[in-house]
């Protein structure tokens, strides 16, 4: 589950240039930076740092935020938290004093190690855009519970990787990520009911099969049913559906193309490795009709970078398709580590400065 509201303790204050009144806080163990004000914090202080694409409800001790991040998701009015710069200076999240929460029902929080999870707690849900018509659908019922979902860390939550000499040796796969909607597409011959072997889902729900629903729509144009039942293998595909009406198209392509980013083997419940996948995909379809998201190449990133920073910067250099700005880039062992692929995001700040609403 990921962490949208933690205990962390600073780091260190800087100044910004020509501001009086904003200085930037970093965090001890984290690869975040948030603009704060002047004197709010010192080094060492405990805070509640709050992540980006944190929702807030509309309540105390949020209503500072109101006026400046105003939105609305599931008919419950808040606050969503992005990527901004202030003064030429990038800020990421938000930081809060602990004393600011000083409700009885966040007595929780006090006295909470550095670390600990305190989403639930105040109330912080991962924000998510409104859907349009052709992507809602009718829901089934909920994700499955034999399937996984995808949800990659960001890198700046694990700056210890750079600090592991093993990490060094380990090869990623480097492949750019996608901005459309995630859709999951399994065959699972386990199930008691043979109507339940095969479904479609969004991220949190399972769709009934309906006409006009984009990922119905898209599934059924490459024939994927038939083709997953031929093959004969419980998985469960997982990708990005992209193209024209989703996610502002910043891709810039023509109708709608789903790419293909992982595999889950479901019994054995674990995501095959990169070359397990491109296999699966060939022997599912033709390239030109399951496409995988572009693979940039194989690195040792850990070998070839000193930290976050020098990471991101050649992140930022990408091209995304068309040769537009990638949302960034997503690594994942090319050999399980521990029996295991590890993976991790790193999304491109200039994607974000650009296209976050």
């Amino acid at each position: 589950m990921r962490k949208l509201a933690e205990i962390v303790e600073i780091d260190a204050i800087h100044p910004i240039k020509d501001a009086d009144k904003i200085e930037t806080a970093t965090l001890k163990n984290k690869a975040w930076q948030c603009v704060v004000g002047k004197g709010e914090f010192q080094p060492n202080d405990y805070a509640v740092y709050f992540e980006v694409d944190s929702f807030l409800p509309k309540s105390e001790p949020y209503m500072f935020l109101e006026g400046r991040c105003n939105r609305i998701m599931d008919g419950v009015e808040g606050y969503r938290l992005k990527t901004i710069k202030l003064r030429g200076t990038l800020s990421q999240g938000m930081l809060m004093p602990l004393d600011k929460f000083t409700e009885p029902k966040f007595d929780r929080i006090r006295g909470k190690g550095v670390g600990s999870d305190v989403t639930d707690i105040l109330g912080v849900k991962l924000y998510e855009a409104p859907i349009p018509a052709c992507l809602a659908g009718e829901a089934k019922g909920s994700f499955p519970s034999f399937l996984s979902k995808s949800d990659q860390e960001r890198l700046q939550n694990l700056p210890e990787y750079f600090e592991m000499d093993f990490m060094q040796g380990v090869e990623f796969e480097a492949t750019l990520k996608m901005d459309g909607t995630s859709v999951s597409v399994f065959y699972n011959n386990a199930v008691s009911e043979p109507e339940d072997m095969f479904g479609v889902c969004s991220r949190n729900l399972q769709l009934k099969e309906k006409e006009g629903n984009t990922y119905w729509d898209v599934v059924n144009g490459m024939f994927l049913k038939e083709r997953m039942i031929c093959l004969g293998k419980n998985l469960m595909i997982q990708a990005e559906i992209c193209g024209e009406g989703i996610q502002g198209n910043h891709s810039k392509l023509k109708g709608h193309q789903m790419f293909v980013y992982d595999v889950f083997d479901i019994d054995k419940y674990k995501y095959l490795k990169p070359s397990d996948r491109l296999g699966i995909i060939a022997e599912l379809c033709e390239p030109e009709v399951l496409m995988h998201v572009p693979v940039i190449g194989k690195y040792r990133i850990f070998n070839m970078f000193r930290n976050f920073e020098d990471l991101h910067e050649w992140v930022t250099q990408q091209k995304g398709m068309n040769g537009t700005v990638p949302e960034g880039v997503v690594f994942k062992s090319v050999e399980p580590v521990d029996g295991q692929v590890i993976s991790f995001k790193v999304i491109n700040n200039k994607y974000l400065l650009k296209y976050e609403e």
